[in-house]
């Protein structure tokens, strides 16, 4: 029979294992939180790499090349497409701001001079500049948009680094991950890696 001390104490401990599962919870919960940024960084390093690799393999497979020079090429060609497009629909862009710069001006003003015309128009000028932010707070916009697009940036250079790293050297990675895991669930782990391959693989072939 147990005494009420002896009791207490098993109390005590009982609820002492519970504020540290709920403790580990929460720091497991702020961790994730914190680096969910690191997270997203990885995954879309994953993808660009699983786009890589199949690019080269088909590079290679019909151009019956080296490795490498298809991966080279895996690389350049995107990189290419993509300044093209953006050199072709941005100077289109740019064209039609510059003439956006030119006529606006003038549609505000003629705007503006119509609604000064009516008594309805000027309350709603006044209405218009008592809710016009102020300087402060448009610079603080745009620098708050400025390093969020430099983080973007950033990101993305992060991202295609190490997509051509995992693009470049697949099994490595893979391995890697196999040898943290006792011999028993490496094999499984290797058909579940296997199947989320084929699984990104055939969604970026439906999102292409």
């Amino acid at each position: 029979m147990t005494s009420p001390t002896e009791h207490d104490e098993s109390d005590n401990a009982r609820l002492f294992r519970r504020t540290l599962v709920v403790m580990a919870a929460a720091g497991l919960a702020l961790a994730t939180w914190q680096l969910a940024h690191l997270m997203l960084v990885l995954f879309a390093s994953v993808l660009v790499g699983v786009m890589l690799h199949d690019f080269t393999v088909m590079l290679r497979d019909r151009l019956k090349l080296p490795f490498a020079l298809a991966l080279l090429l895996a690389v350049v060609i995107p990189l290419v497409v993509l300044v093209l497009i953006f050199w072709l629909f941005g100077s289109l862009m740019y064209e039609q701001f510059a003439e956006l710069a030119t006529q606006l001006p003038a549609a505000l003003r003629e705007a503006e001079a119509w609604l000064r015309s009516r008594s309805l128009g000027r309350e709603v000028l006044q209405q218009i500049r008592s809710y016009a932010p102020e300087m402060n707070s448009v610079l603080n916009i745009a620098q708050t948009a400025l390093a969020n697009v430099g983080s973007a940036l950033s990101g993305l250079a992060v991202v295609l680094v190490a997509g051509v790293y995992v693009a470049a050297q697949p099994r490595l990675y893979v391995d890697g991950v196999l040898d943290m895991l006792p011999p028993a669930r490496a094999a499984r782990a290797r058909e579940t890696i296997h199947m989320v391959k084929d699984s990104l693989t055939a969604w970026l072939k439906g999102q292409a």
